[in-house]
């Protein structure tokens, strides 16, 4: 899938055109900014702050590398694990169940971001388990080249609301067979390995 061409030139939120003051705003952790300028545009949110980014920074696409999170959510009942996935509003992958993840922000370790995804997609909080796996294939993200750091988390709740980029939410049982965006399908296989 081909990148949406941002014209940073032409992008405006309220009228005035993004300077370098409001591109630091962004890049210190001002996502309500990016979020608004995203609905407007029609732009993947998480898109957007990376490509801000790069182009903060000037660094070509073919030089940057992104990093992200994800979670296997679980929680057990009646023996049975059981796993939260979101269902993904923008491309890639728009429609396709995923788990809930995201890109890392500036300024903020792998474990604080994912604690922040989840809290943000699934408004639900989290305690961390352990590390499932670093997955770094190329081609993985249709974006670019990215690596996610995929944890095991155990919800602190079952009472879900599907928030920020993603359309809806479900609970399923973690045998379920399923297919999931990127290489999710992957991840949960590992994390099963650790559960089970």
């Amino acid at each position: 899938m081909a990148k949406i061409k941002i014209d940073f030139n032409v992008l405006v939120d309220d009228q005035k055109i993004l300077d370098q003051k409001a591109l630091k705003e962004i890049l210190q952790g001002n996502k309500e900014k990016v979020i608004k300028i995203a609905k407007e545009k029609g732009i993947d949110v998480e898109y957007l702050y990376q490509s801000i980014k790069k182009e903060f920074y000037n660094i070509k696409d073919d030089l940057c590398i992104s990093v992200a999170v994800d979670a296997v959510v679980f929680f057990k009942e009646d023996n049975v694990y059981n796993i939260f996935l979101v269902k993904r509003k923008h491309e890639p992958f728009k429609g396709y169940y995923a788990l809930p993840g995201g890109f890392i922000e500036l300024g903020e370790s792998a474990e604080e971001a994912i604690t922040r995804e989840v809290k943000e997609e699934l408004g639900i909080n989290i305690n961390i388990k352990s590390l499932i796996t670093v997955q770094s294939k190329i081609g993985r993200d249709p974006r670019g080249q990215t690596i996610t750091i995929a944890y095991l988390c155990e919800a602190e709740s079952k009472d879900a609301m599907a928030g920020d980029d993603a359309e809806a939410y479900k609970i399923i049982p973690i045998n379920y067979a399923i297919e999931l965006a990127f290489d999710h399908n992957e991840i949960l296989e590992k994390a099963k390995k650790i559960l089970m």
